[in-house]
């Protein structure tokens, strides 16, 4: 599915679950009761509208690269969070990928792995290469001299 039929998709989901609750007040509860159900599905789609808008229009400026977009925090509006990306949804670039074994359950086996991890490092570990995957441990980098 590319990102216009998904836009699509999504655009038309919202407007047609607003719909449905507008028919099913109007003929449930009276006429006067779609009304504002109609006017907040006007202000949701106009959202999603506004939020294509503004991810063209960031993406556009930094010649399509996700990347430099996000990291550009010159932009007048925030529009980070609508620009796509290869993310997991709630992972971020900004996050870190040292943790205290103490972060973890006593009993988890992760927790054992970051103990073996920590006590090489003064306490915390870096994470590994292919992250939760396991993989090769990352090392501190080098301050430079």
């Amino acid at each position: 599915m590319n990102s216009r039929s998904s836009k699509l998709t999504i655009y038309g989901a919202a407007a047609l679950l607003l719909g449905v609750f507008a028919i099913a007040a109007g003929v449930l509860a009276g006429p006067e009761f779609a009304i504002p159900i109609v006017i907040l599905a006007a202000l949701v789609v106009g959202f999603l509208m506004l939020n294509g808008l503004l991810a063209r229009r960031s993406l556009a400026r930094h010649g399509g690269h996700a990347g430099a977009a996000q990291a550009d925090g010159d932009d007048a509006l925030p529009a980070a969070h609508v620009i796509p990306d290869d993310r997991p949804l709630g992972d971020t670039a900004e996050a870190h990928d040292e943790i205290s074994p103490h972060d973890l359950p006593k009993g988890s086996p992760a927790r054992r792995a970051a103990e073996a991890q920590a006590a090489r490092r003064s306490g915390t570990t870096r994470g590994n290469r292919n992250g939760a995957a396991g993989g090769r441990v990352l090392e501190a980098e080098e301050p430079a001299h």
